[in-house]
C-alpha cells in the first residue's frame, strides 16, 4: 500500500469513528469479503461481522474490541472498505 493511499485510509477511519461517536451514525463496511457495521444508541454500541454481533460499552471499546477474526478496528481499517 501506498504511502498515499495508507494516509487516504487513516483519513476514512478517523471520519468513520467520529460520525459513530458524535453524530452517532451508524457504518457499514466489507472485511474479508464479509459484511460488517457499527451501530451506535444512546446506551451502546454495536459491533457486528458475519451475521453475529456484539454490544460495547465506548467508542475506545469500538476502536479496540477483538472481533473481527480476532482483530480489532485499529488493526484492520487499512484492509476495509466503508460504505458511505
Amino acid at each position: 500500500m501506498s504511502i498515499k493511499n495508507s494516509i487516504q485510509k487513516k483519513k476514512e477511519y478517523k471520519k468513520a469513528m467520529y460520525y459513530i461517536e458524535n453524530i452517532g451514525s451508524d457504518i457499514s463496511f466489507t472485511y474479508n469479503d464479509k459484511g460488517c457495521s457499527v451501530c451506535a444508541t444512546s446506551e451502546y454500541f454495536s459491533l457486528a461481522y458475519n451475521e453475529e454481533s456484539i454490544r460495547v460499552d465506548s467508542i475506545d471499546d469500538v476502536k479496540t474490541t477483538k472481533w473481527f477474526d480476532g482483530k480489532c478496528l485499529n488493526e484492520i481499517y487499512k484492509e476495509v472498505k466503508f460504505e458511505w
